[in-house]
């Protein structure tokens, strides 16, 4: 036999007031979303790196590595995420510094 347990009054509307915020956050989540601008691909194939333009008017870039394992295959594995640019011509010159595959492609 099952006792129905009785929630307190403070919890007793959470459900109805929780759903307008709920909705509220997932508008806010899509208008969070980075636009991708640029995606640079090794010569061999096995890195790209993505430049992406934040919704706050900075840049930034991650790198992205081919990975494998016995259960998931081939898969690309992030690697590392750069900080926030000023400027998308900003973050070309820090690769062409940094990434000697890209700084080749000239």
């Amino acid at each position: 036999m099952s006792i129905p347990l009785e929630q307190p009054p403070s919890q007793a509307n959470t459900d109805r007031q929780l759903t307008t915020p709920l909705r509220t956050l997932a508008n806010v989540a899509n208008l969070n979303r980075v636009e991708l601008l640029r995606e640079f691909v090794s010569p061999k194939g096995e890195r790209k790196i993505r430049l992406y333009e934040r919704p706050d008017g900075f840049f930034e870039y991650e790198e992205f590595f081919e990975a494998f394992d016995d259960i998931a295959g081939t898969y690309w594995s992030p690697g590392y995420q750069s900080g926030m640019f000023e400027s998308e011509s900003a973050v070309i010159s820090e690769l062409e510094a940094t990434v000697p595959w890209i700084s080749a492609e000239g």
